[in-house]
């Protein structure tokens, strides 16, 4: 899935099972891009100040998923 090749592959290998394993009933690609991206933010040592909503998509990803996608926005 090209969206999931924006990512590193072991965060991609490591959220899919995760996400695939657990007892959510409808995993999805929203689901999985925000575990994705969180797992990110993690690993980043740059200090993030106050909440991150990591399941609202923000236009740097929006726009890296349609380059992506071969989409024009």
């Amino acid at each position: 899935m090209r969206i999931l090749a924006m990512f590193p592959i072991e965060l991609v290998s490591k959220e899919t099972l995760k996400i695939g394993l657990s007892s959510d009933p409808f995993p999805d690609l929203g689901k999985l891009v925000a575990a994705i991206r969180y797992l990110q933010a993690e690993k980043n040592p740059q200090v993030i100040r106050g909440d991150v909503d990591y399941t609202t998509p923000n236009t740097a990803l929006i726009e890296a998923a349609a380059k992506a996608l071969g989409m024009q926005i």
